[in-house]
């Protein structure tokens, strides 16, 4: 930790995630390494990553730390409402990783058609559908600037509950597009 604060240029980080759950190291015990350290003032806030339902609610007994965020794939093409559901019952955000699915969303005809009548793109339309989620917050990245501004361009517009619906619904069974050998077994 000390040499990630120092390579950030700073004394300390806002939230620290645990990236996957290990089948190493038990949960209690990085929850008790990770609380240390927010107890050091080297951390600010606790989450994980990639935790599905079993694993978090696994986490949330193990600490007495709150939890703040899970970080996991979710996008239109996936169905993370058992999740979401979980995490917003405790009060947890939910940070979409992936929102624009790897690029996969960005053609699909039914966003393209909502997304135009509000003058706006496909991946606009996905990450706006995310973020009228409670306590959903997109990540998406880009590597460019126009990309990047057409990102932040979803806040003048709102969805409505049939257009949220329709969204819903591309979800399918191969949706996931983030799934190595190690990961967990998903909801």
């Amino acid at each position: 930790m000390d040499d990630s604060l120092k390579a950030l240029g700073t004394d300390y980080v806002d939230l620290l995630l645990i990236h996957w759950p290990s089948p190493e190291v038990s949960i209690e015990r990085t929850l008790e390494a990770m609380a240390a350290l927010r107890e050091e003032g080297k951390v600010r806030n606790l989450g994980v990553s990639n935790f599905p339902t079993d694993e978090l609610a696994e986490a949330l007994e193990a600490t007495q730390v709150p939890l703040i965020a899970n970080q996991v794939e979710m996008h239109p093409y996936l169905d993370q409402s058992q999740l979401l559901e979980m995490t917003a019952e405790r009060g947890m955000a939910l940070e979409a990783y992936s929102p624009l699915a790897h690029g996969e969303l960005l053609d699909d005809e039914v966003l393209a058609e909502i997304g135009s009548a509000h003058g706006k793109s496909a991946a606009q339309t996905a990450l706006r559908w995310l973020i009228e989620h409670d306590q959903v917050v997109a990540l998406p990245r880009s590597s460019s600037h126009e990309n990047r501004a057409a990102n932040l361009d979803i806040f003048d517009f709102e969805l409505s509950a049939e257009e949220r619906s329709r969204i819903a619904e591309l979800a399918h069974p191969r949706g996931r597009q983030i799934n190595p050998s190690f990961a967990p077994d998903w909801d």
